[in-house]
């Protein structure tokens, strides 16, 4: 499952490399990397308050 979504990522970065601005394409996954950083820690926090009460 991870190795398949590292797969989608590189090619999503190489289609991004090539037909945009090298620059352009970093913040682009910076953008994707911290919006799945705030997921997984919302889901996180939504385990916790599952767990605990």
């Amino acid at each position: 499952m991870a190795h398949q979504a590292v797969g989608k990522l590189t090619s999503f970065i190489t289609v991004l490399a090539g037909e945009l601005d090298y620059s352009i394409a970093v913040i682009s996954l910076w953008i994707w990397i911290c919006g799945m950083i705030d997921l997984n820690i919302d889901s996180q926090m939504r385990l916790r308050t599952q767990l605990f009460p």
